[in-house]
């Protein structure tokens, strides 16, 4: 049996400046989020019409297909093939459907070309949200998560000592995303999802409970060689630092090693499990500057040598991430 992770909390309720989000950020690279402000109610209502589509017949489902926007059927996506080492490859156990920012006319117009430019268009398409209803309650959740997002953000400039200006221009038109995965019980030899670094700045994920309590997301923390289970809890998000961040501050902040395993024959009845994910994704013009500690895995995504960083460079060396996340879907992420 897998070790349990010994994760910092931290609730953005008392002083920032503190070990645990310190911690969270420059040691563990994951940490849960107390303080999430988001309506139980509210939580509850994007699973329902989240179980509600999942429900639908095959055909259904995929009217509403699509990469950064709708969804994705069973293996249509391999989280390994573009953001691992390839080796697996098999596609991962779950359907997911995904929404995007809806900018107004008015932002659009405040933004400048900033969300009419060709390389913008992945990241703002239109949702296609199959009842009004749906769309209503998704819309109502990325608005809350998004503010949460600001908000931890905010922490993080202060815990770390940088400006309040710190990465303003990189994050004033995020390219965030929500993504509700839904794991059915299915045996296999590989993984749910294989082990992979996420490439945004920060995810936060709510994880629901299985009904046989297995708990299937893991973690290798940086410079350790074992998997943790990190076991859900309806009290908090669980946040990891993605490769981006880590690319901002120059590597203090330390992107961590994941996976989503799946569980023996003799536990499989009973765990199926959902996680709704909100990546928090800085603009698609953000000028990177990857880094990579000695602490993390380079064997592993946009760390390993066959990723092709420098063909993505500009001349002064940075890559904006647009280009990273189109490299991971010409590696095979989307099939």
């Amino acid at each position: 049996m897998s070790a349990t992770a010994d994760l910092p909390v931290v609730d953005l309720r008392t002083d920032v400046r503190n070990d645990a989000l310190r911690r969270g950020l420059l040691e563990t690279g994951f940490f849960h989020l107390r303080d999430h402000e988001v309506p139980s109610d509210l939580l509850g209502a994007v699973r329902e019409e989240a179980a509600r589509f999942f429900a639908l017949p095959a055909d259904g489902k995929h009217k509403y297909a699509g990469f950064l926007q709708g969804y994705a059927a069973l293996r249509s996506e391999d989280v390994e093939s573009g953001f691992g080492t390839g080796e697996y490859g098999g596609g991962d156990l779950c359907e997911k459907f995904t929404m995007c920012p809806e900018p107004s006319a008015s932002e659009r117009v405040a933004a400048g070309g900033y969300y009419d430019a060709p390389e913008a268009h992945p990241f703002f398409g239109e949702n296609p949200f199959p009842t009004d209803e749906f769309g209503r309650v998704w819309r109502s959740y990325f608005d809350h998560m998004q503010r949460l997002s600001r908000r931890l953000m905010a922490a993080v400039r202060t815990t770390l000592g940088e400006s309040t200006e710190r990465w303003k221009d990189s994050l004033d038109h995020p390219c965030d995303s929500l993504r509700f995965l839904s794991y059915p019980e299915i045996e296999s030899s590989g993984p749910r999802m294989a082990a992979h670094y996420d490439d945004n700045v920060l995810t936060l994920l709510h994880q629901s409970l299985p009904e046989n309590g297995f708990g299937s997301l893991q973690v290798m923390p940086p410079g350790e060689d074992r998997w943790r289970v990190v076991e859900p809890d309806d009290r908090y998000f669980v946040v990891n630092v993605g490769d981006a961040l880590m690319y901002l501050t120059e590597g203090r902040a330390v992107a961590t090693k994941h996976r989503v395993v799946n569980p023996p024959p003799e536990n499989l009845a009973g765990s199926a499990r959902t996680s709704l994910v909100f990546f928090h994704i800085p603009n698609w013009n953000c000028p990177l500057r990857p880094v990579f500690p000695d602490v993390i895995d380079h064997s592993l995504g946009q760390a390993r040598s066959d990723f092709g960083f420098d063909a993505l460079r500009d001349p002064d060396g940075t890559i904006p991430y647009y280009r990273i996340l189109q490299r991971e879907s010409d590696l095979g992420f989307t099939k």
